[in-house]
C-alpha cells in the first residue's frame, strides 16, 4: 500500500473514531459484562461473586422459563409471518405514481415511529372486555362480547395483532425501496412476452426481493423476540402467564427480584437464540 493510501485510510478511521468509540462504550462493553455476570451471583451490592454455570442449570430447571420461551416463540410465529406478508402486499399497493401517494406512505408509516407504550394503550382500552370499541362493534352486529385480553386462550393472539399492526408499517417502507430498485425494463420486456401482471409479481418481483424479504425477516424476528412493553402494558404476562416472554422472565429477575447474574443468563439465552434464528433465515432465504 502506498503511503497515499495509507494517509487516506488514516484519514479515513480517524473520522470514524467518535463512532468506534460509542460502539465500544454502549454496546461492546456491556455485552463483555453481562457474558461475565452470566457466571455470578450479583444482587447489585457488594462484590459479583463467582459461580459457574449454576445460573444456566437453575434457569433450565425452573417451569416458569420454559414457559417463557414457549409464549416467545408463539408470540414469534403469530407476528413475524404475517408482517412480511402484510408489509409487502402494503408495499406494492403504495408502489404507485398517485395524487398524495406520498401522504399515504407517511400514514402507513406512523404506526412504527409512534410510543410502543401509547400504542399499547389504545388497543388495550379497544380490547377492553366491558366499553372496549372492539366489543361495542361485535354486539352491534349481534355478536357476544369477547374477553380479548382475559383469556388465556386469546391473550397472546391480541397483543400479536397490535404488534403485526405495527410491524407491517415498517416492513412496508423496507419492501417498497427493494420494488423501487428493481428495473422496470425487467417488467417491460416481461409485458412483451406476454407475461400477466400475477406472473411478473410471483416470478419476477418475489426471486428480485428475496434479499429484502430476508432483512425484513430477520429485524421482525428480532423484534419479536425482544418483545416486552406491549405485554407490560397490555396484560403485564397473563393472564396465568400466558402472555410471559423470555425478556418479562428477564425484567423479573433483573429489576424485581434483583438477581443481576439469573438475568444476564437469560439474555446470554436470549442472544443465542435470536443469533441462531437469524443464522438459519439467512440460510433459508439468502439468494443462491
Amino acid at each position: 500500500m502506498t503511503k497515499g493510501k495509507t494517509k487516506q485510510w488514516l484519514v479515513c478511521y480517524l473520522f470514524l473514531l467518535p463512532n468506534i468509540i460509542l460502539y465500544l462504550t454502549v454496546r461492546l462493553v456491556p455485552f463483555l459484562s453481562t457474558v461475565g455476570l452470566s457466571f455470578t451471583d450479583w444482587r447489585l451490592i457488594g462484590s459479583p461473586r463467582f459461580i459457574g454455570l449454576k445460573n444456566f442449570v437453575d434457569m433450565f430447571n425452573y417451569p416458569v422459563f420454559w414457559k417463557a420461551l414457549q409464549n416467545t416463540f408463539q408470540y414469534a410465529l403469530y407476528v413475524v409471518p404475517p408482517s412480511i406478508i402484510l408489509g409487502l402486499l402494503v408495499a406494492v399497493l403504495v408502489n404507485r405514481d398517485l395524487p398524495g401517494i406520498k401522504v399515504f406512505r407517511a400514514l402507513y408509516f406512523l404506526p412504527y415511529v409512534t410510543s410502543v407504550v401509547f400504542i399499547a394503550i389504545v388497543w388495550k382500552w379497544i380490547f377492553a372486555a366491558d366499553w372496549g370499541l372492539l366489543n361495542d362493534l361485535l354486539q352491534k352486529v349481534g355478536l357476544p362480547r369477547v374477553q380479548w385480553l382475559s383469556s388465556p386462550r386469546l391473550a397472546m393472539l391480541s397483543v400479536a395483532i397490535v404488534a403485526i399492526w405495527q410491524n407491517v408499517s415498517f416492513n412496508m417502507l423496507v419492501f417498497l425501496a427493494g420494488l423501487q430498485g428493481i428495473a422496470r425494463d425487467v417488467y417491460e420486456a416481461a409485458m412483451i412476452d406476454g407475461t400477466s401482471k400475477l406472473q411478473s409479481f410471483v416470478y419476477i418481483t418475489i426471486p428480485l426481493l428475496r434479499p429484502t424479504a430476508l432483512f425484513a425477516a430477520i429485524i421482525t424476528t428480532i423484534n419479536s423476540f425482544q418483545v416486552f412493553d406491549l405485554t407490560y402494558v397490555m396484560t403485564q404476562g397473563g393472564p396465568l402467564d400466558s402472555t410471559y416472554t423470555l425478556v418479562y422472565y428477564l425484567y423479573d429477575y433483573g429489576f424485581r427480584y434483583l438477581e443481576m447474574g439469573h438475568a444476564s443468563a437469560v439474555a446470554m439465552v436470549l442472544f443465542l437464540l435470536i443469533f441462531a434464528l437469524s443464522v438459519l433465515q439467512r440460510r433459508l432465504l439468502a439468494e443462491k
